[in-house]
C-alpha cells in the first residue's frame, strides 16, 4: 500500500482469481494494470526535472523576464472538476538532459502546456547544455513536434527525491537447492534528485500524482514539514506497462518491475538458442546430421522424460491439478431457443455468477438442474455454444455408451462445502 497499491485494486484482483486452493505464480503486470485504472482519474498532473546534467533554455524577446508570470492550467486533462493549478512562466527554463540532447538547432518543439518554440542555439554548459530559443505562441500546430517538459528557473521550485524499488528476489521461484542469499537483489532502492513544480510543496503524505512523461508517484515522506525548505520523497508506482511513458529514463527497468526476472530469463533463453544453433552449424557433419533427422521425421523438441509418459486415455497428476473445480448453485436455467440439446444456466459459484451452456436437455429435467448443488469446471476459456457464450462447464458422469448422464453432485451433508 505504501507503494501506491489501492484497496480497490486488491479487491478486484482477488475476485477475478476466485476461491481456489490451487497455488500459482503470476507476474505483477496484471495487478499494476488494474491499479492504474483506479489511480489515473485522481492523479493530478505536475512536472519534475532531474537535477542530473540539468539544462537551461533561454527565451528571446521581452515578453517574459526573470519575474514569473502566472497562468492557470488544468490539474487533470480529462477531469475539469479537479480544477486548475498556477503555472509560472519566465524567460529561463529548466529542461531534462535526456530531452535537450536530442534537440537540434532550428528544430521546432512544443513546451508542454505553453506553446511552440524554435531552438536557435545549443552550447555546452557544465555537464549539461545551454539552449536558446524563440517562442511561437501563435503557432498552434503541435502534431509533429517533440513534447518537452520544462520548469521555470525560480527559487520556489521544490526539491524532491523520486524513489524507485527493484525486485527483492531476483529469481521467479526459490527452489530448495538454492541459497537464499544468492536470490536477493543486492541494491533495491534508487533515488533521483529532482526539481518539482512549486504546487507539490503542500501535498499530503499518501497523495497520488503523475509527473508528466515520468509516471505515477505517491508522496511517501515529507522532510522539514514546517519550514520553507520542505522537501518530499515520492515512490514510483508501476502502471503494468513494459515501456516508460517517454524517452525519460528510469533507474529500474520498468519491464522488470512488472514481469520480474522472467524478462531476463526469456532473453537469456533466446541467446542460448542462438548460441546452440551457431555451435551446431560449426560441428563437423552437422548439416548431414540435420538432413538425416529431417528424413527420419524427427521433431525439434527433445523426447520427454519417461516419467511424464502416460498410457493412452490417461493424464498426469500435474495435468489434473490444473483443473479449477468449484461448487455452484444454478439460480436460473432455460432451454436454448435454437437448440434441442442445450440448456443455458446462470450459476452462482461463490464470488461471481457465471453463464454456462450444457448439452443436457435429453438427460436432465429443468427441475433437476435447479435443485441442489453442482460441480463447475471454472478455468475453461469462454466459447460460444449455438451463439451462447459459455464460461465454464457443469461436470457430469455417464455410462460407457453415453446413453445415461447424471449431474455430479457434492455431498451437501458435509460441513466443509464452500460457496
Amino acid at each position: 500500500m505504501r507503494r501506491g497499491l489501492q484497496v480497490e485494486t486488491l479487491v478486484e484482483f482477488m475476485l477475478e482469481q476466485g476461491p481456489s486452493k490451487n497455488t500459482n505464480l503470476q507476474q505483477w503486470d496484471k495487478l499494476w494494470s488494474i491499479n492504474q485504472k483506479y489511480i489515473d482519474g485522481k492523479a493530478a498532473r505536475y512536472t519534475a526535472i532531474s537535477k542530473t546534467k540539468i539544462c537551461t533554455l533561454v527565451l528571446s524577446g521581452d515578453k517574459y523576464s526573470s519575474t514569473p508570470q502566472v497562468f492557470q492550467v488544468p490539474l487533470h486533462p480529462k477531469k475539469p472538476e479537479m480544477g486548475n493549478r498556477p503555472q509560472f512562466r519566465t524567460n529561463e527554463l529548466y529542461l531534462e538532459y535526456e530531452d535537450a540532447i536530442l534537440l537540434q538547432k532550428g528544430e521546432k518543439i512544443t513546451l508542454m502546456k505553453w506553446g511552440n518554440c524554435v531552438i536557435t542555439d545549443i552550447q555546452p554548459q557544465g555537464d549539461g547544455l545551454l539552449l536558446k530559443g524563440d517562442l511561437l505562441e501563435s503557432d498552434t500546430d503541435f502534431k509533429s513536434t517533440k513534447k518537452i517538459n520544462w520548469l521555470p528557473k525560480i527559487d520556489a521550485l521544490v526539491e524532491v527525491d523520486l524513489v524507485e524499488f527493484d525486485q527483492l528476489i531476483n529469481v521467479d521461484k526459490v527452489e530448495e537447492d538454492m541459497k537464499f542469499e544468492d536470490c536477493l537483489t543486492p541494491v533495491t532502492r534508487f533515488a533521483t534528485k529532482a526539481f518539482a513544480d512549486p504546487n507539490v510543496k503542500n501535498l499530503a503524505k499518501g497523495t497520488v500524482i503523475q509527473f508528466e512523461r515520468r509516471g505515477y508517484f505517491i508522496v511517501d515522506k515529507i522532510h522539514n514539514a514546517t519550514s520553507e525548505n520542505r522537501t518530499l520523497e515520492l515512490i514510483y508506482i508501476p502502471d503494468g506497462k513494459t515501456k516508460t511513458m517517454s524517452n525519460l529514463g528510469t533507474a529500474v527497468d520498468v519491464a522488470k518491475n512488472v514481469l520480474g526476472d522472467a524478462k531476463d530469463k526469456k532473453k537469456e533463453k533466446k541467446e542460448e538458442g542462438k548460441k546452440e544453433k551457431k555451435e551446431e552449424s560449426k560441428t563437423e557433419g552437422g548439416k548431414a546430421e540435420k538432413k538425416e533427422k529431417k528424413e527420419k521425421g524427427e521433431t525439434k523438441e527433445a523426447a520427454k522424460p519417461e516419467e511424464t509418459k502416460t498410457e493412452e486415455g490417461q493424464v498426469t497428476l500435474a495435468d489434473f491439478a490444473k483443473l479449477d473445480i468449484r461448487i455452484g448453485k444454478i439460480t436460473e436455467c432455460w432451454k436454448h431457443p435454437e437448440s434441442e440439446k442445450l440448456y443455458c444456466e446462470k450459476i452462482d459459484i461463490g464470488f461471481e455468477t457465471r453463464e454456462i451452456g450444457s448439452g443436457l436437455q435429453q438427460f436432465v429435467t429443468l427441475e433437476e438442474m435447479t435443485t441442489g448443488l453442482v460441480c463447475v469446471l471454472a478455468n475453461l476459456k469462454t466459447r460460444k455454444l449455438a451463439g451462447f457464450p459459455s464460461t465454464g462447464m457443469v461436470l457430469c458422469a455417464s455410462n460407457a455408451d453415453h446413453t445415461a448422464v447424471e449431474l455430479m453432485r457434492p455431498d451437501e451433508s458435509k460441513n466443509d462445502i464452500f460457496l
